[in-house]
């Protein structure tokens, strides 16, 4: 019972802490903010964008994204355009399998369950009760670190949520896959999740009157599947009036890339450019 009472006791501190507004005031003049899974995350230099911030994070479901995006807009008033990660592994049934498998689901609650509402609280522990049970008793071991370095200067960056990261490795030096494309479109089944929470950060864009632009980053010609066909598909039914630029094919040098799906540092800083270039800014 003491055990489990500290815990309680713990648990409600960090996430007081973790939720002081003063971490989600941007201190610099921010109107743009990247946010995504690693493709973004280690894709888009936020320091040849002005006035942008990457908030990106390794393996987050649009869930996750959301409830960022929401805590971000509620203290950032100079919000006006958000670039979103938009593939079609993002979409496909198979997010649903990764999102609520134990280790990942636990990992992930042990990660953000502090920005989380009841809402989400509900939605995550009905698909799997144990592993986001687990994940609330790792929260305190997660982000003991993290309390322990909070200043006055710590922002969104400094909790653990999500920065820019850069990738020194080239794919010439990496084993993972042979030069074999397989690029044919495959039957579309939605994940049920990820389709409700891009339709949450679609609305709360909508309803604070920020720009939403979906953005794919490239990937190596050794990714076994570039195909976009469930990104297409999505697009021309549900999401036409949203802009999408889809870089999946573009033609970047081996040296660029860190693995067959993300940029290294020199890829991010091509890309960012090239990115620029397209949006006009």
């Amino acid at each position: 019972m003491l055990v489990a009472t500290t815990l309680v006791v713990v648990v409600i501190y960090f996430s007081h802490k973790l939720n002081n507004p003063e971490i989600y005031k941007l201190k610099q003049p921010i109107d743009l903010v990247i946010i995504g899974d690693s493709h973004l995350q280690c894709g888009l230099e936020d320091t040849l964008i002005e006035n942008s911030i990457n908030v990106s994070n390794s393996a987050d479901s649009y869930l996750f994204t959301y409830i960022k995006i929401k805590r971000l807009v509620e203290h950032n008033r100079g919000i006006r355009n958000i670039i979103l990660g938009y593939s079609s592994h993002n979409l496909e049934l198979s997010m649903d399998n990764w999102n609520f498998r134990d280790e990942n689901l636990k990992n992930k609650t042990a990660q953000y369950f502090f920005l989380m509402g009841w809402d989400e609280v509900k939605f995550l522990a009905g698909r799997n009760p144990f592993a986001f049970a687990r994940g609330i008793i790792q929260f305190p071991k997660i982000k003991f670190a993290t309390i322990s370095s909070l200043s006055k200067k710590s922002d969104v960056l400094d909790i653990g949520v999500g920065n820019h990261q850069r990738l020194t490795e080239i794919i010439y030096n990496w084993k993972g896959y042979d030069k074999v494309k397989n690029d044919s479109v495959t039957e579309c089944t939605l994940s049920e999740s990820q389709n409700i929470y891009l339709n949450k950060i679609i609305d709360l864009c909508k309803f604070h009157r920020i720009e939403l632009v979906l953005v794919s980053t490239p990937l190596h010609s050794t990714y076994p599947n570039r195909d976009q066909g469930c990104a297409k598909k999505y697009h021309t039914v549900n999401l036409e009036n949203i802009p999408w630029y889809d870089f999946t094919y573009l033609d970047l040098a081996d040296s660029l890339f860190a693995d067959h799906e993300h940029l290294n540092q020199n890829g991010a800083i091509v890309f960012s450019k090239h990115l620029k270039s397209n949006l006009g800014w």
